[in-house]
């Protein structure tokens, strides 16, 4: 019986199709490096509280989301927030259909689920890290596939190669610390408004009157 029961588990059934996939989500050793989970929090989180936006935009940069339909809805709660507009799933699911876009990332349901991630909107810009340092990551992969086939091509030439490699990663590198900047720029600038709104730029009422040191001036 035991060695019955040994062999039907090691040849094994299945998981039954309700059960949830999104552990399954991640990339295989042939695909680039992604994390669905991560885009998911940050994309919900924007729709939950508009001011997320701005707080995780500098971190994403450009072309940051792996799947393209959470491309096309990050695209959209832009446009929402930039006219100043909710960005709520059911405005948001409005405007996708108004583009055409709404079945291709899914439909509505899948921008509510979106919506329903169990995920605070604390926690948006440790999860746009995440899914900025993926796209940087897919970023550096495709660039040495571009070097190997160079380098692979009849007649390649070293220097050539080693002079555009050398130019990307420059670029890279100027590309991260822009971002960085940003958000060392927005945290400054927040910082200040805290300073300016609670008065701590002032002199406090009620603070003793100022008087000259030294001696009394002879009249």
């Amino acid at each position: 019986m035991a060695c019955r029961m040994r062999s039907s588990v090691t040849q094994g059934t299945t998981l039954p199709s309700q059960t949830p996939s999104r552990f399954d989500e991640g990339p295989t050793p042939t695909e680039p490096p992604f994390n669905l989970d991560a885009e998911r929090a940050v994309l919900g989180a924007c729709m939950h509280k508009a001011d997320v936006i701005d707080a995780v935009r500098p971190v994403l940069g450009d072309d940051a989301f792996y799947r393209p339909a959470h491309e096309t809805i990050w695209r959209a709660l832009l446009t929402q927030h930039r006219e100043d507009k909710p960005t709520d799933p059911i405005v948001l699911t409005e405007l996708l259909q108004q583009q055409g876009d709404l079945q291709r990332v899914g439909g509505p349901t899948y921008v509510f689920q979106l919506a329903d991630a169990p995920y605070g909107t604390g926690s948006a810009e440790h999860h746009a890290e995440i899914v900025r340092a993926k796209a940087d990551l897919r970023r550096l992969m495709t660039s040495a596939v571009r070097t190997l086939q160079r380098a692979q091509e009849p007649g390649a030439d070293p220097e050539a190669i080693r002079s555009e490699v050398e130019a990307e990663v420059r670029a890279e590198r100027e590309r991260a610390l822009a971002s960085g900047q940003g958000r060392l720029s927005r945290f400054a600038t927040n910082g200040w408004s805290f300073v300016k709104e609670s008065g701590a730029d002032t002199e406090p009422c009620g603070a003793p009157e100022r008087r000259p040191s030294g001696p009394p001036a002879r009249a």
